[in-house]
């Protein structure tokens, strides 16, 4: 059973503020070409931008450290939804990131961090598209 946290759904906005942030910073970084803080903040944006989504339509966050568990939380908002599908491809294309650009020895190159950087847009935009019905 996958491990949530209960969370008032009127604090959505709260994720979403700190997914914009962490973009900001994505981008800053991708502008000094600081390529492992820049996949960073964009894996954590993506954290952020999945729980605002999750908060607004369960009134829950995952709580769990496995990335997998994430994904499935943010797919069962919608699960027969096709955009809901494609966001859930970028979310789990930047989870899986997460362990070797936080804790691994490898530098990131610019190629790698600008589709981190992309994935991440998408996916800040989906959610904010959505939450701003």
């Amino acid at each position: 059973m996958s491990e949530t946290v209960k969370v008032q759904r009127e604090l959505y906005g709260n994720y979403l503020a700190k997914a914009e942030q962490m973009l900001n910073a994505m981008e800053e970084a991708g502008k000094r070409g600081e390529w492992d803080v820049c996949m960073l903040m964009a894996v954590h944006a993506s954290i952020s931008a999945a729980d605002a989504f999750c908060v607004y339509n369960k009134g829950e966050r995952s709580g769990s450290q496995r990335h997998e568990e994430a994904v499935n939380l943010f797919i069962s908002c919608a699960p027969n939804d096709p955009q809901v599908k494609s966001a859930t491809r970028h979310l789990s294309r930047l989870l899986g990131l997460k362990n070797n650009v936080a804790y691994g020895e490898r530098m990131a190159k610019a190629p790698e961090a600008e589709s981190a950087m992309q994935d991440a847009k998408r996916l800040v935009s989906f959610v904010k598209e959505r939450l701003m019905r």
